[in-house]
């Protein structure tokens, strides 16, 4: 963290198995002598599993707050909590801290973020020898069943290596490559012969589109010890005052993995799941949770009647994922016009209005949300075009953009009732190309901030692993956008990172609300310029 990054003190996921460990017992109070009596004129379901007090909320306000159940049931005056404290209550003194509701990450890939753990990076190797040296010293990590994952392959060396060279040079050992894009692939000939035949090539060489639909197509690289990343990856989140990541693209296995982690009291993130479409996994869930649905069995999430939901307390399913188009980076994001360094590459949309109509029918039926990957202009008219032609039921979950790149200034104003889930640090990494891939009239579309969020709920997100997990870096480029225009204000920004991933609601510290609460020991507004030296804490599993 910089000079400028506020200190966290707790993370609270909804509270915690481990409340007796010495790191927490500083922070804990006993109940005082009068809390056992006041508790007797309450019914045991009134009383607080964990009470905080004396915390202060981002206005200023001192309060205490009652937790039970996983949910916030009280807020006020400490002198009107005594009622609500038993004999097993839990007690924090936050005197001279502050309590918001946990950040969120609106955007990662959390296979991939855990899977960095056990990949191998090949972004500073410039020739083939480079790449088979750190293959090597990574290759006895590769499991029976498994294969390698390689990430960071530079274009120009990506072209001196084909299937069969990799099968060559690395015999026995399956490989795939990510290619600097972050997308396209080459794999070796052993990989290449466990994909179904229409997504097999000769050269093992894989663009985005059906780079994806092959990674879906294979088990996890790292095999059983994806679970030990997969909890490193979300410790960090947690040690960044994240208490929710919306994880976009996931399989059906990585609900499995998360749920047999919070069983094990390992979890300390909640997780929520959009599932990668059109996968089988997907639509077979969203079959199952239309047929809830009719016979009226859905479960709400974060108070929201209308959604259907699946999974266990910590770990759902919430939405699908579609993908319209690609990325800037690799030019495959659909533009309504060429782009600037490449005369005549422009690309068309990756899915038809016909298809995209019934992908948003499908999410409506099942009561869940549909998150669409929309980088350009002209993916986003092609979900307009479709949202347009598609009836859909009153109530319906709001369909979140994803990434929002390039909007022109017309399609600002028909973006009203989506959610906008943006990566802001993509402005500052895309910033050395930016200008001349889009050329001067679309830069001045791109990267918005502001204006997105006077129609949309904007959720802001990190887009792990293509970028850091840094939700402080990624408010003060929100803060300070180049444009004047684009500016949002430190607290708005504070917002983009609290909203409810399904209405866009910012979250609160109020009765209802779940307690995936921080405690902070300085206000937690971007710009702040003390940091404390204190240690962290944080309460993990879960009172449900």
């Amino acid at each position: 963290m910089n000079n400028r990054t506020p200190v966290l003190l707790a993370v609270l996921v909804a509270t915690s198995a481990a409340l007796g460990c010495s790191a927490v017992r500083d922070f804990i109070m006993p109940p005082p002598d009068g809390g056992a009596a006041s508790a007797r004129s309450r019914p045991a379901e009134a009383l607080a599993h964990l009470m905080i007090h004396d915390a202060q909320l981002l206005d200023g306000r001192q309060t205490s707050v009652a937790v039970r159940a996983g949910r916030v049931v009280a807020v006020g005056p400490r002198r009107r909590m005594a009622s609500r404290i038993g004999p097993g209550t839990v007690i924090l003194d936050a005197a001279g801290s502050f309590v918001t509701p946990g950040l969120n990450d609106g955007h990662v890939h959390l296979e991939g973020l855990a899977l960095l753990g056990d990949a191998a990076d090949l972004s500073g190797a410039t020739t083939v020898a480079q790449v088979i040296a750190a293959l090597e010293s990574r290759a006895a990590m590769v499991t029976a069943g498994g294969w390698l994952w390689a990430f960071g392959l530079r274009p120009e060396v990506a072209k001196l290596l084909s299937a069969a060279d990799l099968q060559r040079l690395l015999p026995g050992v399956p490989v795939w490559l990510t290619g600097g894009d972050g997308h396209s692939a080459t794999l070796s000939a052993s990989l290449v012969a466990r994909l179904p035949p229409e997504l097999r090539t000769t050269d093992g060489r894989l663009a985005e589109g059906a780079a994806r639909a092959a990674w879906f197509k294979l088990p996890p690289p790292a095999g059983e010890r994806l679970k030990a990343f997969v909890v490193q990856a979300l410790n960090r989140l947690a040690s960044r005052g994240v208490t929710t990541v919306h994880v976009m693209g996931a399989r059906p296995e990585l609900r499995q993995t998360l749920e047999e982690l919070e069983f094990k009291g390992r979890l300390r993130v909640r997780c929520l799941l959009y599932l990668a479409w059109p996968s089988a996994g997907a639509r077979q869930w969203l079959r199952q949770a239309g047929m809830k649905r009719r016979r009226r069995r859905s479960r709400p999430l974060m108070g929201n009647s209308k959604t259907v939901v699946s999974g266990s307390r910590l770990v759902q399913l919430v939405g699908v994922k579609v993908w319209i188009d690609g990325t800037l980076g690799a030019r495959t994001a659909a533009l309504s016009g060429p782009y600037g360094d490449v005369p005549g590459a422009s690309p068309q949309p990756a899915m038809t209005q016909e298809a995209l109509s019934s992908a948003i029918a499908a999410a409506d039926r099942a009561g869940v949300q549909l998150a669409v990957h929309a980088i350009g202009d002209g993916a986003i008219d092609r979900l307009l075009a479709a949202v347009r032609t598609t009836k859909r039921p009153a109530g319906a979950q709001p369909i979140r953009i994803e990434h929002a790149q390039v909007v022109r200034p017309d399609q600002i104003t028909k973006l009203k009732g989506f959610v906008c889930s943006i990566q802001p640090t993509h402005r500052l990494a895309d910033a050395t190309w930016s200008a001349g891939r889009l050329g001067p009239a679309r830069l001045s579309w791109g990267y918005r901030a502001a204006t997105l969020a006077k129609q949309c709920a904007l959720i802001a997100g990190s887009d792990a692993p293509v970028s850091p997990i840094a939700p402080w870096a990624s408010m003060a480029a929100m803060m300070t956008h180049h444009r004047v225009s684009e500016r949002l204000s430190a607290l708005d920004a504070l917002r983009s990172h609290m909203r409810d991933p399904l209405t866009g609601k910012v979250r609160k510290v109020a009765p209802g609300q779940p307690a995936d609460l921080v405690i902070w020991r300085t206000k937690p507004l971007p710009g702040g310029k003390t940091q404390p030296a204190v240690k962290q804490i944080v309460l993990s599993g879960a009172l449900m």
